[in-house]
């Protein structure tokens, strides 16, 4: 039980290591931190503020980049990491007030679930991709200012939903927001963005049966195992009858598992895992268990508190 613990550290130091690599390029330091957190000074609050912008230009309806100073990005970063750690934490203080009261397995999975997305998605933050929407009144405020014929090139709906990428902009104390129209799913976006990030971790140890298996559950491969908004959407949608006595037999692994860490990578450890809908939902367990520590070493790692 020794090795199962060691080895899941292990691999919350590796996801550690690469989420942070894009926040250590820009030389993000201890001073960068705001004085004190402010919702007004998210990465979305400058992009919605014209007059942070040192250039905006539309490359084409879909794609459109968004350049500011260096400084202002890392400080909405550490507001939004620190807003972000608030929700997770109420998250899981929800999963354990669910958990306490012997809930149907149902509430408890999907609970669990919204807790890991929220972790891969500021994972994914951290590491400059993640997904923002533009409300209908913020994207035409983008678009004011080009000509007339090309804004009735884009559309523009009551959401506008981007996956945004940041990059280093040309000019010294420069970022770039790359601003790419996605689909309206969210959820499927995030993870593919934190499955690049479990994409860059190389090992060969004993840490490699856990860390395939987060891969294969992440990822949309064809290896049988879904990810894991798709096992929400069927518990949560698809299959009504999960929230009664079918879920407390589909849902028996999952239950026995989530709450316990050592539970959960025992579970794990079995290299024949096949995924069944049992398995199916009892890999909801292991990716929060697997995300609560590394979310918390990002948040340690940069004091944000």
């Amino acid at each position: 039980m020794e090795l199962l613990l060691v080895c899941s550290k292990m691999l919350e130091k590796d996801i550690l290591k690469v989420s942070l690599s894009h926040l250590d390029a820009l030389g993000l330091k201890e001073q960068d931190k705001p004085k004190s957190y402010q919702y007004s000074h998210t990465v979305k609050s400058i992009i919605n503020d014209l007059s942070a912008h040192r250039e905006l230009s539309f490359i084409s309806s879909k794609l459109f980049q968004i350049k500011i100073s260096a400084s202002d990005y890392k400080s909405a970063i550490f507001n939004d990491l620190y807003f972000g750690d608030i929700r997770i934490k109420e998250q899981c203080k929800n999963l354990q007030h669910l958990l306490d009261s012997q809930v149907k397995p149902a509430w408890t999975l999907v609970t669990a679930y919204y807790a890991a997305y929220f972790m891969a998605s500021d994972i994914s933050k951290a590491n400059g991709k993640f997904v923002t929407n533009l409300s209908e009144d913020e994207f035409k405020r983008l678009l004011s200012n080009e000509p007339l014929s090309f804004q009735d090139t884009v559309k523009v709906e009551s959401n506008n939903p981007f996956f945004l990428s940041v990059e280093h902009g040309e000019m010294t104390g420069d970022i770039t927001l790359i601003f790419r129209r996605s689909s309206p799913k969210p959820h499927k976006i995030a993870w593919h963005n934190f499955s690049q990030i479990t994409d860059k971790i190389n090992i060969t140890d004993e840490r490699l049966t856990y860390l395939t298996l987060l891969k294969s559950i992440i990822s949309s491969g064809s290896s049988g195992w879904q990810t894991p908004s798709a096992v929400r959407n069927t518990w949560n949608y698809s299959q009504a009858n999960y929230f009664g006595e079918k879920g407390d037999d589909v849902g028996r692994t999952f239950s026995s598992i989530i709450r316990s860490p050592k539970s959960t990578f025992n579970w794990a450890r079995n290299n024949n895992l096949k995924p069944s809908n049992e398995n199916l939902a009892a890999s909801i367990a292991y990716v929060y268990h697997t995300l609560r520590p590394s979310h918390q070493a990002l948040i340690n790692r940069l004091k944000i508190n």
